[in-house]
């Protein structure tokens, strides 16, 4: 019961919290008093509406889903295995960490126009959602094998721990936790990049493509609208990783309670 009323209790704040910001953009639509520079609330709602039964719109909204799902993937898979070869390889750590600064320093922008002379505009989106995600997996990586227990390692050599038991019982334990935090952390980036790249390169069937047709012919309520469909997907993209991140947490720390009692 105390858990229903603290979640209803953060609902209506939240609630509140959005109806005091969308009146006040509502104040500021009526202040400048021109639909071409700032649409009001209520037409962007309309232009909304007016998107939902065009299945034009819904095969948009899966294609970029697939694209940035696809990227930040690729990204979280390719973050943990390059920082894993950054600890145990330091040679190649040295080479790879400056890299790693480069891509988190160069604008989306500058990505995209150079992946576009190599890929279709297909590929794009997907690629840079992918290079947005590495270097923040890849630091979290390196600093969760950097910062495990030395004396877990002194026991794991007294004990002759294999590779494999080194690695689940004390590689692991520690860098999970960084992994997921670094995952979590890269969403938002993927998701921003990859409907940027897609605007840049305009790619076809794409949310990208929606913002960059409001543009051209001036639909600013439509702009509007089809940049509250990407803030709505990237926090239920946000959600779904934060839901599978923690059931996932429930279940090791259940094996681990079994395994206690065993």
């Amino acid at each position: 019961m105390p858990t229903a009323k603290k979640g209803l209790k953060q609902a209506v704040y939240s609630f509140a919290v959005f109806a005091v910001w969308m009146l006040i953009w509502w104040v500021l639509s009526i202040a400048v008093g021109m639909e071409a520079i700032l649409p009001s609330p209520l037409s962007c709602l309309k232009a909304l509406v007016a998107m939902l039964p065009q299945k034009s719109f819904y095969v948009a909204v899966l294609y970029t889903l697939g694209r940035i799902i696809s990227g930040y993937v690729i990204g979280c898979l390719a973050g943990a295995l390059l920082g894993a070869i950054a600890y145990f390889v330091p040679i190649l750590g040295a080479f790879l960490r400056p890299f790693m600064s480069v891509v988190r320093a160069t604008p989306v922008v500058s990505f995209a126009l150079l992946a576009w002379l190599w890929l279709s505009p297909l590929g794009v989106p997907v690629l840079i959602s992918s290079l947005m995600v590495i270097p923040v997996v890849f630091g979290n990586v390196c600093a969760g094998l950097e910062n495990h227990s030395p004396q877990l390692r002194e026991v794991a050599y007294v004990y002759g721990f294999s590779p494999t038991e080194c690695l689940k019982n004390l590689f692991l334990p520690a860098v999970i936790p960084y992994f997921s935090a670094g995952c979590l952390t890269a969403l938002g980036l993927s998701w921003k990049a990859g409907v940027a790249a897609e605007m840049l390169v305009v790619t076809e069937k794409s949310i990208g493509m929606g913002l960059y047709d409001s543009k051209q012919y001036f639909e600013h309520a439509d702009l509007f609208a089809w940049t509250a469909v990407a803030v709505m997907l990237s926090f239920l993209f946000e959600w779904i990783v934060k839901l599978i991140a923690k059931k996932s947490g429930n279940k090791k720390a259940l094996s681990s309670e079994r395994a206690g009692n065993a």
